[in-house]
């Protein structure tokens, strides 16, 4: 590749592969003559348990035309262990690795989401004379993007609490999200949506008609749509099991229970729902992994369960959803925590500690907020715009 590319790169969680794909969405949009440029680099490095399928960004580019490569690396850890070792030696392949695409590439901009697989990129991408654009998803700082901060020209954030902790003054511009999350109102504008996308949704006909189901009983039951992320929650999925049944007889359930082969959850979840009474099963839709109809869920869900990404409560927050949020306690600052409460100060959210999360006090949490009624307000509670915000930074440098 002889001319100059513009390289986005994420990897690991959905929250940075999805900030960056709606980023990249825009990004197209807006400059299609400089799309012609665009790379996309991901990570050989897949979550543990995964063996057999590709990694998340790989698939999701590939699917857009755009051209993807990959480096090796190993994510960055705070803690000494035996497995550190191990990653060291994957952040020198990475570094190597690194080195010899970007001199193929030469890149005249890096824009990177955080997440392990931006370190290496940006810092040889900076020797390269690269201009390097940082997004930081979360509600304080990411420890890759803490280590980056030096070389960017831009820092772009989620929310005005991650302020602090840089220290070149950062543009909050919110969480990247893709029109398919807020922009689809109903069925008829779902279906059109995935005939433009040519959605492998329409491959199943008895989800088509399941997702058209939502429409004929909302405001008749509630309905209540879990998610522990794009890998799910073990923990989450546990609980919601052991009340399904309870829930299942006052509400519909739509469980997106994650892609994690490792504890296969999906089987399981699955094939338990097949032996509750075919009342209760009729009310229940067990997803691995939503993507296209997400919006869709999110607009017909009365209530929202699930762990508190930064990604996730933007979400949330962007649809005006009611949520009950588990946050992930062992985060780093316990960002998830911070997360939820932006939602809990709004008056959109309540949380439920992982400690004290049994299923008798996630029952009692989730019919408190269905309790609670509609919320008063047609004001998302977060800017809609931020894909098109960054994109416009980004093709600053760009030209």
């Amino acid at each position: 590749m002889a001319h100059s590319s513009i390289i986005f790169t994420a990897a690991g969680s959905g929250g940075h592969i999805f900030a960056a794909i709606a980023t990249l969405k825009s990004f197209q949009s807006q400059y299609p003559t400089l799309a012609k440029e665009l790379v996309f680099v991901g990570s050989t490095l897949t979550m543990e348990g995964e063996k057999r399928q590709l990694p998340m960004e790989e698939r999701l580019t590939t699917r857009m035309g755009i051209p993807f490569r990959k480096i090796r690396m190993g994510k960055l850890q705070r803690q000494l262990s035996f497995q550190t070792i191990k990653h060291m030696l994957k952040v020198v392949l990475g570094f190597w690795d690194a080195f010899w695409l970007l001199k193929e590439l030469k890149p005249s901009v890096i824009v990177a989401f955080g997440g392990y697989v931006s370190f290496p990129l940006v810092i040889v991408g900076r020797l390269f004379g690269a201009k390097i654009v940082l997004h930081e998803q979360t509600s304080n700082i990411g420890l890759t993007n803490k280590l980056l901060q030096p070389f960017a020209s831009v820092i772009a954030v989620t929310f005005e609490t991650s302020l602090p902790y840089f220290k070149k003054k950062p543009i909050v511009v919110g969480s990247p999200t893709m029109f398919h999350i807020y922009g689809i109102e109903d069925f008829t504008h779902l279906k059109g949506y995935l005939e433009k996308e040519n959605s492998r949704i329409l491959e199943d006909p008895a989800y088509i008609e399941t997702l058209q189901q939502l429409e004929r009983v909302k405001g008749k039951y509630p309905i209540l749509l879990m998610s522990g992320g794009s890998q799910g929650s073990h923990f989450l999925n546990e609980q919601i099991k052991s009340i399904l049944p309870e829930l299942l007889k006052e509400m519909y359930v739509v469980l997106q229970v994650g892609e994690n082969e490792y504890y296969n959850d999906f089987v399981t979840l699955s094939e338990y729902v097949k032996t509750l009474p075919l009342d209760l099963a009729s009310k229940c839709i067990v997803r691995r992994f939503v993507y296209e109809e997400y919006g869709y869920l999110m607009k017909k869900a009365d209530l929202f369960l699930g762990r508190s990404g930064a990604n996730t409560v933007y979400q949330v927050g962007m649809n005006n959803l009611k949520a009950v949020f588990v946050p992930i306690p062992w985060v780093t600052r316990n960002e998830q925590y911070t997360n939820a409460m932006i939602l809990k100060e709004k008056g959109l959210a309540d949380i439920v500690e992982q400690d004290s999360c049994t299923p008798a006090a996630l029952l009692l949490a989730i019919k408190k907020q269905l309790e609670k009624g509609i919320l008063d307000t047609e004001m998302p509670a977060f800017p809609i715009d931020s894909d098109k915000q960054l994109a416009r930074e980004i093709g600053k440098l760009a030209v």
